[in-house]
């Protein structure tokens, strides 16, 4: 097996959330990421959220009083950032990375989030 071989059967993390990261609506909530590579981007993606901050290699690149907002934190290996945002209700907040094929070997998550 070699790293550039796509079908793997782990994937190198370095961050687990077990069962579900919970959180209160209305809460502001920053997660930090590394694309650990070797050699896939990643971009990560909560649904039904949107990232009111995103920073990325050193450099802002949305804040909350800029309009708009991002859907996305996209890194390539070896790069990182954080995101920002606030979810707006309660309910279950699903996470991806956008390469369906490592959300398939784990690399996902849920925010559960509470009312406030």
């Amino acid at each position: 097996m070699s790293l550039n071989d796509a079908h793997q059967p782990g994937l190198p993390s370095n961050a687990t959330i077990s069962p579900a990261a919970t959180r209160a609506a209305g809460e502001r909530v920053r997660v930090w990421l590394l694309d650990a590579g070797p050699n896939r981007d990643s971009s990560f993606h909560v649904v039904g959220a949107q990232f009111d901050t995103v920073y990325r290699e050193g450099r802002w690149e949305s804040r909350p009083a800029d309009p708009g907002g991002a859907q996305v934190l996209s890194l390539t290996p070896a790069a990182g950032g954080f995101v920002e945002m606030v979810f707006p209700e309660p309910g279950h907040y699903p996470f991806v990375s956008h390469a369906m094929v490592d959300a398939e070997r784990g690399a996902r998550g849920v925010f559960e989030v509470t009312p406030s």
